[in-house]
């Protein structure tokens, strides 16, 4: 599964994307049979970076596999 939330400037700074997005993590484990959910952001993204992280996604590394350009790749294991 993989996490995608994108806001209009005008709301940025206001928790929601870190409300949005921790409640989609939350209801993909409990209601979808994944092992691990990803996300991915441009490396200069830092609020976007610190949102993932806040929610306890790690940094995995870069990639390009992904939409053309070279990602920072975050994800979160199934919680035991």
């Amino acid at each position: 599964m993989e996490l995608f939330y994108a806001l209009a400037p005008a709301y940025w700074g206001q928790g929601l994307a870190t409300e949005a997005a921790g409640a989609a993590v939350d209801w993909g484990f409990a209601n979808l049979a994944v092992r691990e959910i990803q996300a991915f952001t441009r490396r200069e993204h830092a609020a976007s970076r610190w949102v993932l992280e806040k929610l306890g996604l790690r940094h995995l590394g870069e990639t390009d596999r992904y939409y053309g350009e070279t990602l920072a790749a975050y994800g979160v294991p199934r919680p035991e």
